[in-house]
């Protein structure tokens, strides 16, 4: 049962990161095409 629910909790951080990740890339592309121009 314990176990159950730090698995649940790693898998919300995880996602949390990835959602994070990705939105800083997304910021990053924006930043590079802006300096291209």
């Amino acid at each position: 049962m314990f176990l159950l629910y730090k698995k649940k909790r790693f898998v919300r951080k995880v996602r949390y990161n990835v959602r994070k990740v990705r939105y800083n890339v997304r910021k990053v592309r924006y930043n590079v095409r802006k300096v291209r121009l």
